[in-house]
């Protein structure tokens, strides 16, 4: 189902005659295996997701064994949604260049969460 959803995302659409192009990152928790609930079953799909990105692959099931990393990651979620209501996440904009010409072809929006404690975190940041 993964990769049929991954390959259904492939192609870019159109938006307004812009093409965007689209890549995802997908974690997978089953039920009864790694919970029963949609909440611990939402919780340790998105600790899967970030797994899946952060070894590159398009997408990873949530493994048991993840133990104290996603109890790092589960409460990092919860720190989050308290910043998002605190208004602590800021967005930045970066452009892309196309090296060859020094031309300007696209933009990322970047999401930056200014912790109250820690300043400005990055992705790569090891907050806990």
């Amino acid at each position: 189902m993964a990769a049929r959803l991954l390959a259904a995302l492939e192609d870019p659409f159109d938006l307004d005659a812009v093409a965007l192009h689209i890549d995802a990152s997908i974690g997978i928790a089953i039920c009864p295996d790694h919970g029963t609930t949609s909440t611990t079953l939402l919780k340790r799909a998105d600790v899967a997701m970030y797994q899946a990105k952060s070894t590159r692959s398009s997408w990873h099931l949530y493994a048991v064994e993840q133990g104290e990393h996603s109890r790092n990651r589960l409460q990092t979620i919860e720190d989050l949604h308290a910043a998002l209501t605190r208004g602590e996440l800021v967005l930045h904009y970066q452009p892309k260049i196309e090296v060859r010409t020094g031309a300007v072809v696209g933009v990322e929006a970047l999401v930056r969460w200014l912790h109250p404690q820690q300043g400005l975190l990055y992705p790569t940041c090891s907050c806990r």
